[in-house]
């Protein structure tokens, strides 16, 4: 049985509760390494403590500046074209599951098991810098009617879909206007995070947390270098928050972070999960 929560920063969040998440900030403001960060704690086999498995997520890594390979030290979409084919994919392998497992209706992909204990396996999709691929007038359509499909398939039945299907989207975007990210889009994503926020504008604000006067945000105070890399707030879903929450994101800058990827997938068995032959690849 796998878990659905992850650290991140001073924050847990519950993948269960929060089936989506979406990361804005400006150049600099450490959003590729909040979507690391959240990616490795997701794949991680072992959990944020000793009696909490991890979520042992497969992740599908995606950056239109090409960031991501670079630190990751391995190839992944970088282009709108291998965005779209990738996008078009997991919808058609959401849609392959939910089929497969429409007889379990309730049942969800962290506590369900089969007759010998296997689970179903939890995928991420993180893209990071979305805007960029956005930008080419031929794909913008498709990708967007992609991204909104996978989102939708999992917020709209959340009490037994999403997380039955086990299926995850990670955005990362410098500045979510209504042009690029459409309001019905953004609000599909449960969990909202705004880095470096006292400098943002409040147009930025309001559209990642619509429902919070933005005169009311907290003031998040610099990190313990003195600058606002890492720093940010919070809003997720469900847990009856009234205002975002002051987010303090670890330096990752010094991890190796090929060599723990590494780690994570060599502990990672196959034999663990439930063997989806109808699972197609991009």
């Amino acid at each position: 049985m796998t878990s659905s929560i992850i650290r991140f920063g001073n924050h847990t969040v519950d993948w269960k509760k929060s089936p989506h998440m979406l990361v804005s900030g400006v150049t600099g403001s450490a959003k590729t390494s909040a979507l690391l960060l959240a990616s490795l704690s997701s794949m991680s086999t072992k959990g944020i403590s000793t009696d909490i498995q991890g979520m042992k997520s497969k992740v599908y890594f995606v950056d239109g500046k090409g960031a991501l390979g670079s630190i990751l030290n391995k190839d992944i979409a970088v282009t709108s074209n291998q965005l779209a084919k990738l996008l078009r994919i997991m919808v058609e392998n959401m849609q392959s599951r939910y089929r497969n497992f429409s007889g379990l209706f309730g049942m969800d992909s962290t506590d369900y098991t089969d007759e010998i204990g296997r689970s179903v396996r939890p995928i991420i999709i993180c893209i990071d810098e979305l805007g960029i691929f956005l930008n080419d007038p031929k794909l913008r359509s498709e990708i967007s009617r992609y991204l909104f499909q996978l989102l939708v398939g999992a917020r709209q039945a959340s009490i037994y879909v999403s997380p039955r299907l086990g299926q995850h989207v990670m955005v990362g975007i410098q500045r979510p206007s209504a042009e690029i990210l459409p309001r019905d889009t953004s609000l599909q994503f449960n969990t909202r995070i705004l880095l470096a926020p006292n400098g943002a504008d409040s147009d930025t604000k309001r559209m990642l947390f619509p429902m919070t006067n933005v005169q009311s945000l907290p003031i998040v105070e610099s990190n313990e270098v003195g600058n606002a890399r890492g720093t940010g707030l919070i809003y997720e879903e469900g847990l009856n928050w009234m205002v975002p929450r002051p987010l303090y994101l670890p330096d990752i800058s010094q991890i190796d972070i090929p060599g723990v990827v590494k780690r994570i997938e060599d502990e990672v068995n196959p034999n663990w999960f439930i063997k989806e032959d109808y699972w197609k690849e991009p």
